[in-house]
């Protein structure tokens, strides 16, 4: 009996570790979610960590236009460009909706401009065939870089903004 019950407690820890795991990843897209970027910001951010942000342009006109199957479809395959072009100690999250982001520790702001630059490009190449026209992408990104006393929000905060100014001038 006293091996029944430690087997029970470990296929219990082994169920609640499973539940937790899939409570921090975005179901879609396989990324972390926003909740599992944000839950230890000290931990994921330290001095010297660089972030791009980035939104699929005109998303909502690509649901309406084509339908949800085809934006989760898009989805998929951008959070597979991203997830393909980046260093296995890099955080890689879907925010919500269409808006994801990239933690690149021990990375400047002109690196993350780089590999911003090159995901950029990636996600213009992918054409979604199947309807008619074929559906082609296109993302606007933000890049901020963490500097001493700064924290997670604010660095999140400037991603943000640099996204926005991208948008504002012109997208993609």
């Amino acid at each position: 009996s006293g091996m029944g019950a430690l087997s029970l407690t470990l296929n219990q820890m082994r169920i609640a570790n499973g539940h937790k795991s899939d409570a921090m990843k975005d179901a879609l897209t396989g990324l972390l979610n926003r909740r599992a970027l944000l839950d230890n910001p000290e931990e994921i951010a330290p001095t010297g960590t660089a972030v791009v942000m980035m939104d699929l342009d005109y998303f909502k006109t690509i649901n309406d236009r084509f339908g949800h199957d085809s934006g989760d479809r898009i989805l998929m395959a951008f959070a597979d460009v991203i997830h393909a072009n980046i260093r296995s100690n890099d955080l890689a999250a879907r925010m919500g909706g269409e808006e994801f982001v990239i933690l690149l520790p021990q990375t400047d702001q002109a690196t993350a401009y780089v590999i911003a630059e090159k995901l950029r490009r990636l996600v213009k190449e992918l054409q979604f065939a199947g309807s008619k026209p074929p559906i082609s992408v296109a993302a606007s990104f933000g890049v901020a870089a963490l500097f001493p006393g700064d924290d997670i929000d604010s660095l999140l905060h400037r991603a943000d903004q640099a996204l926005y100014e991208a948008k504002r001038t012109g997208r993609n």
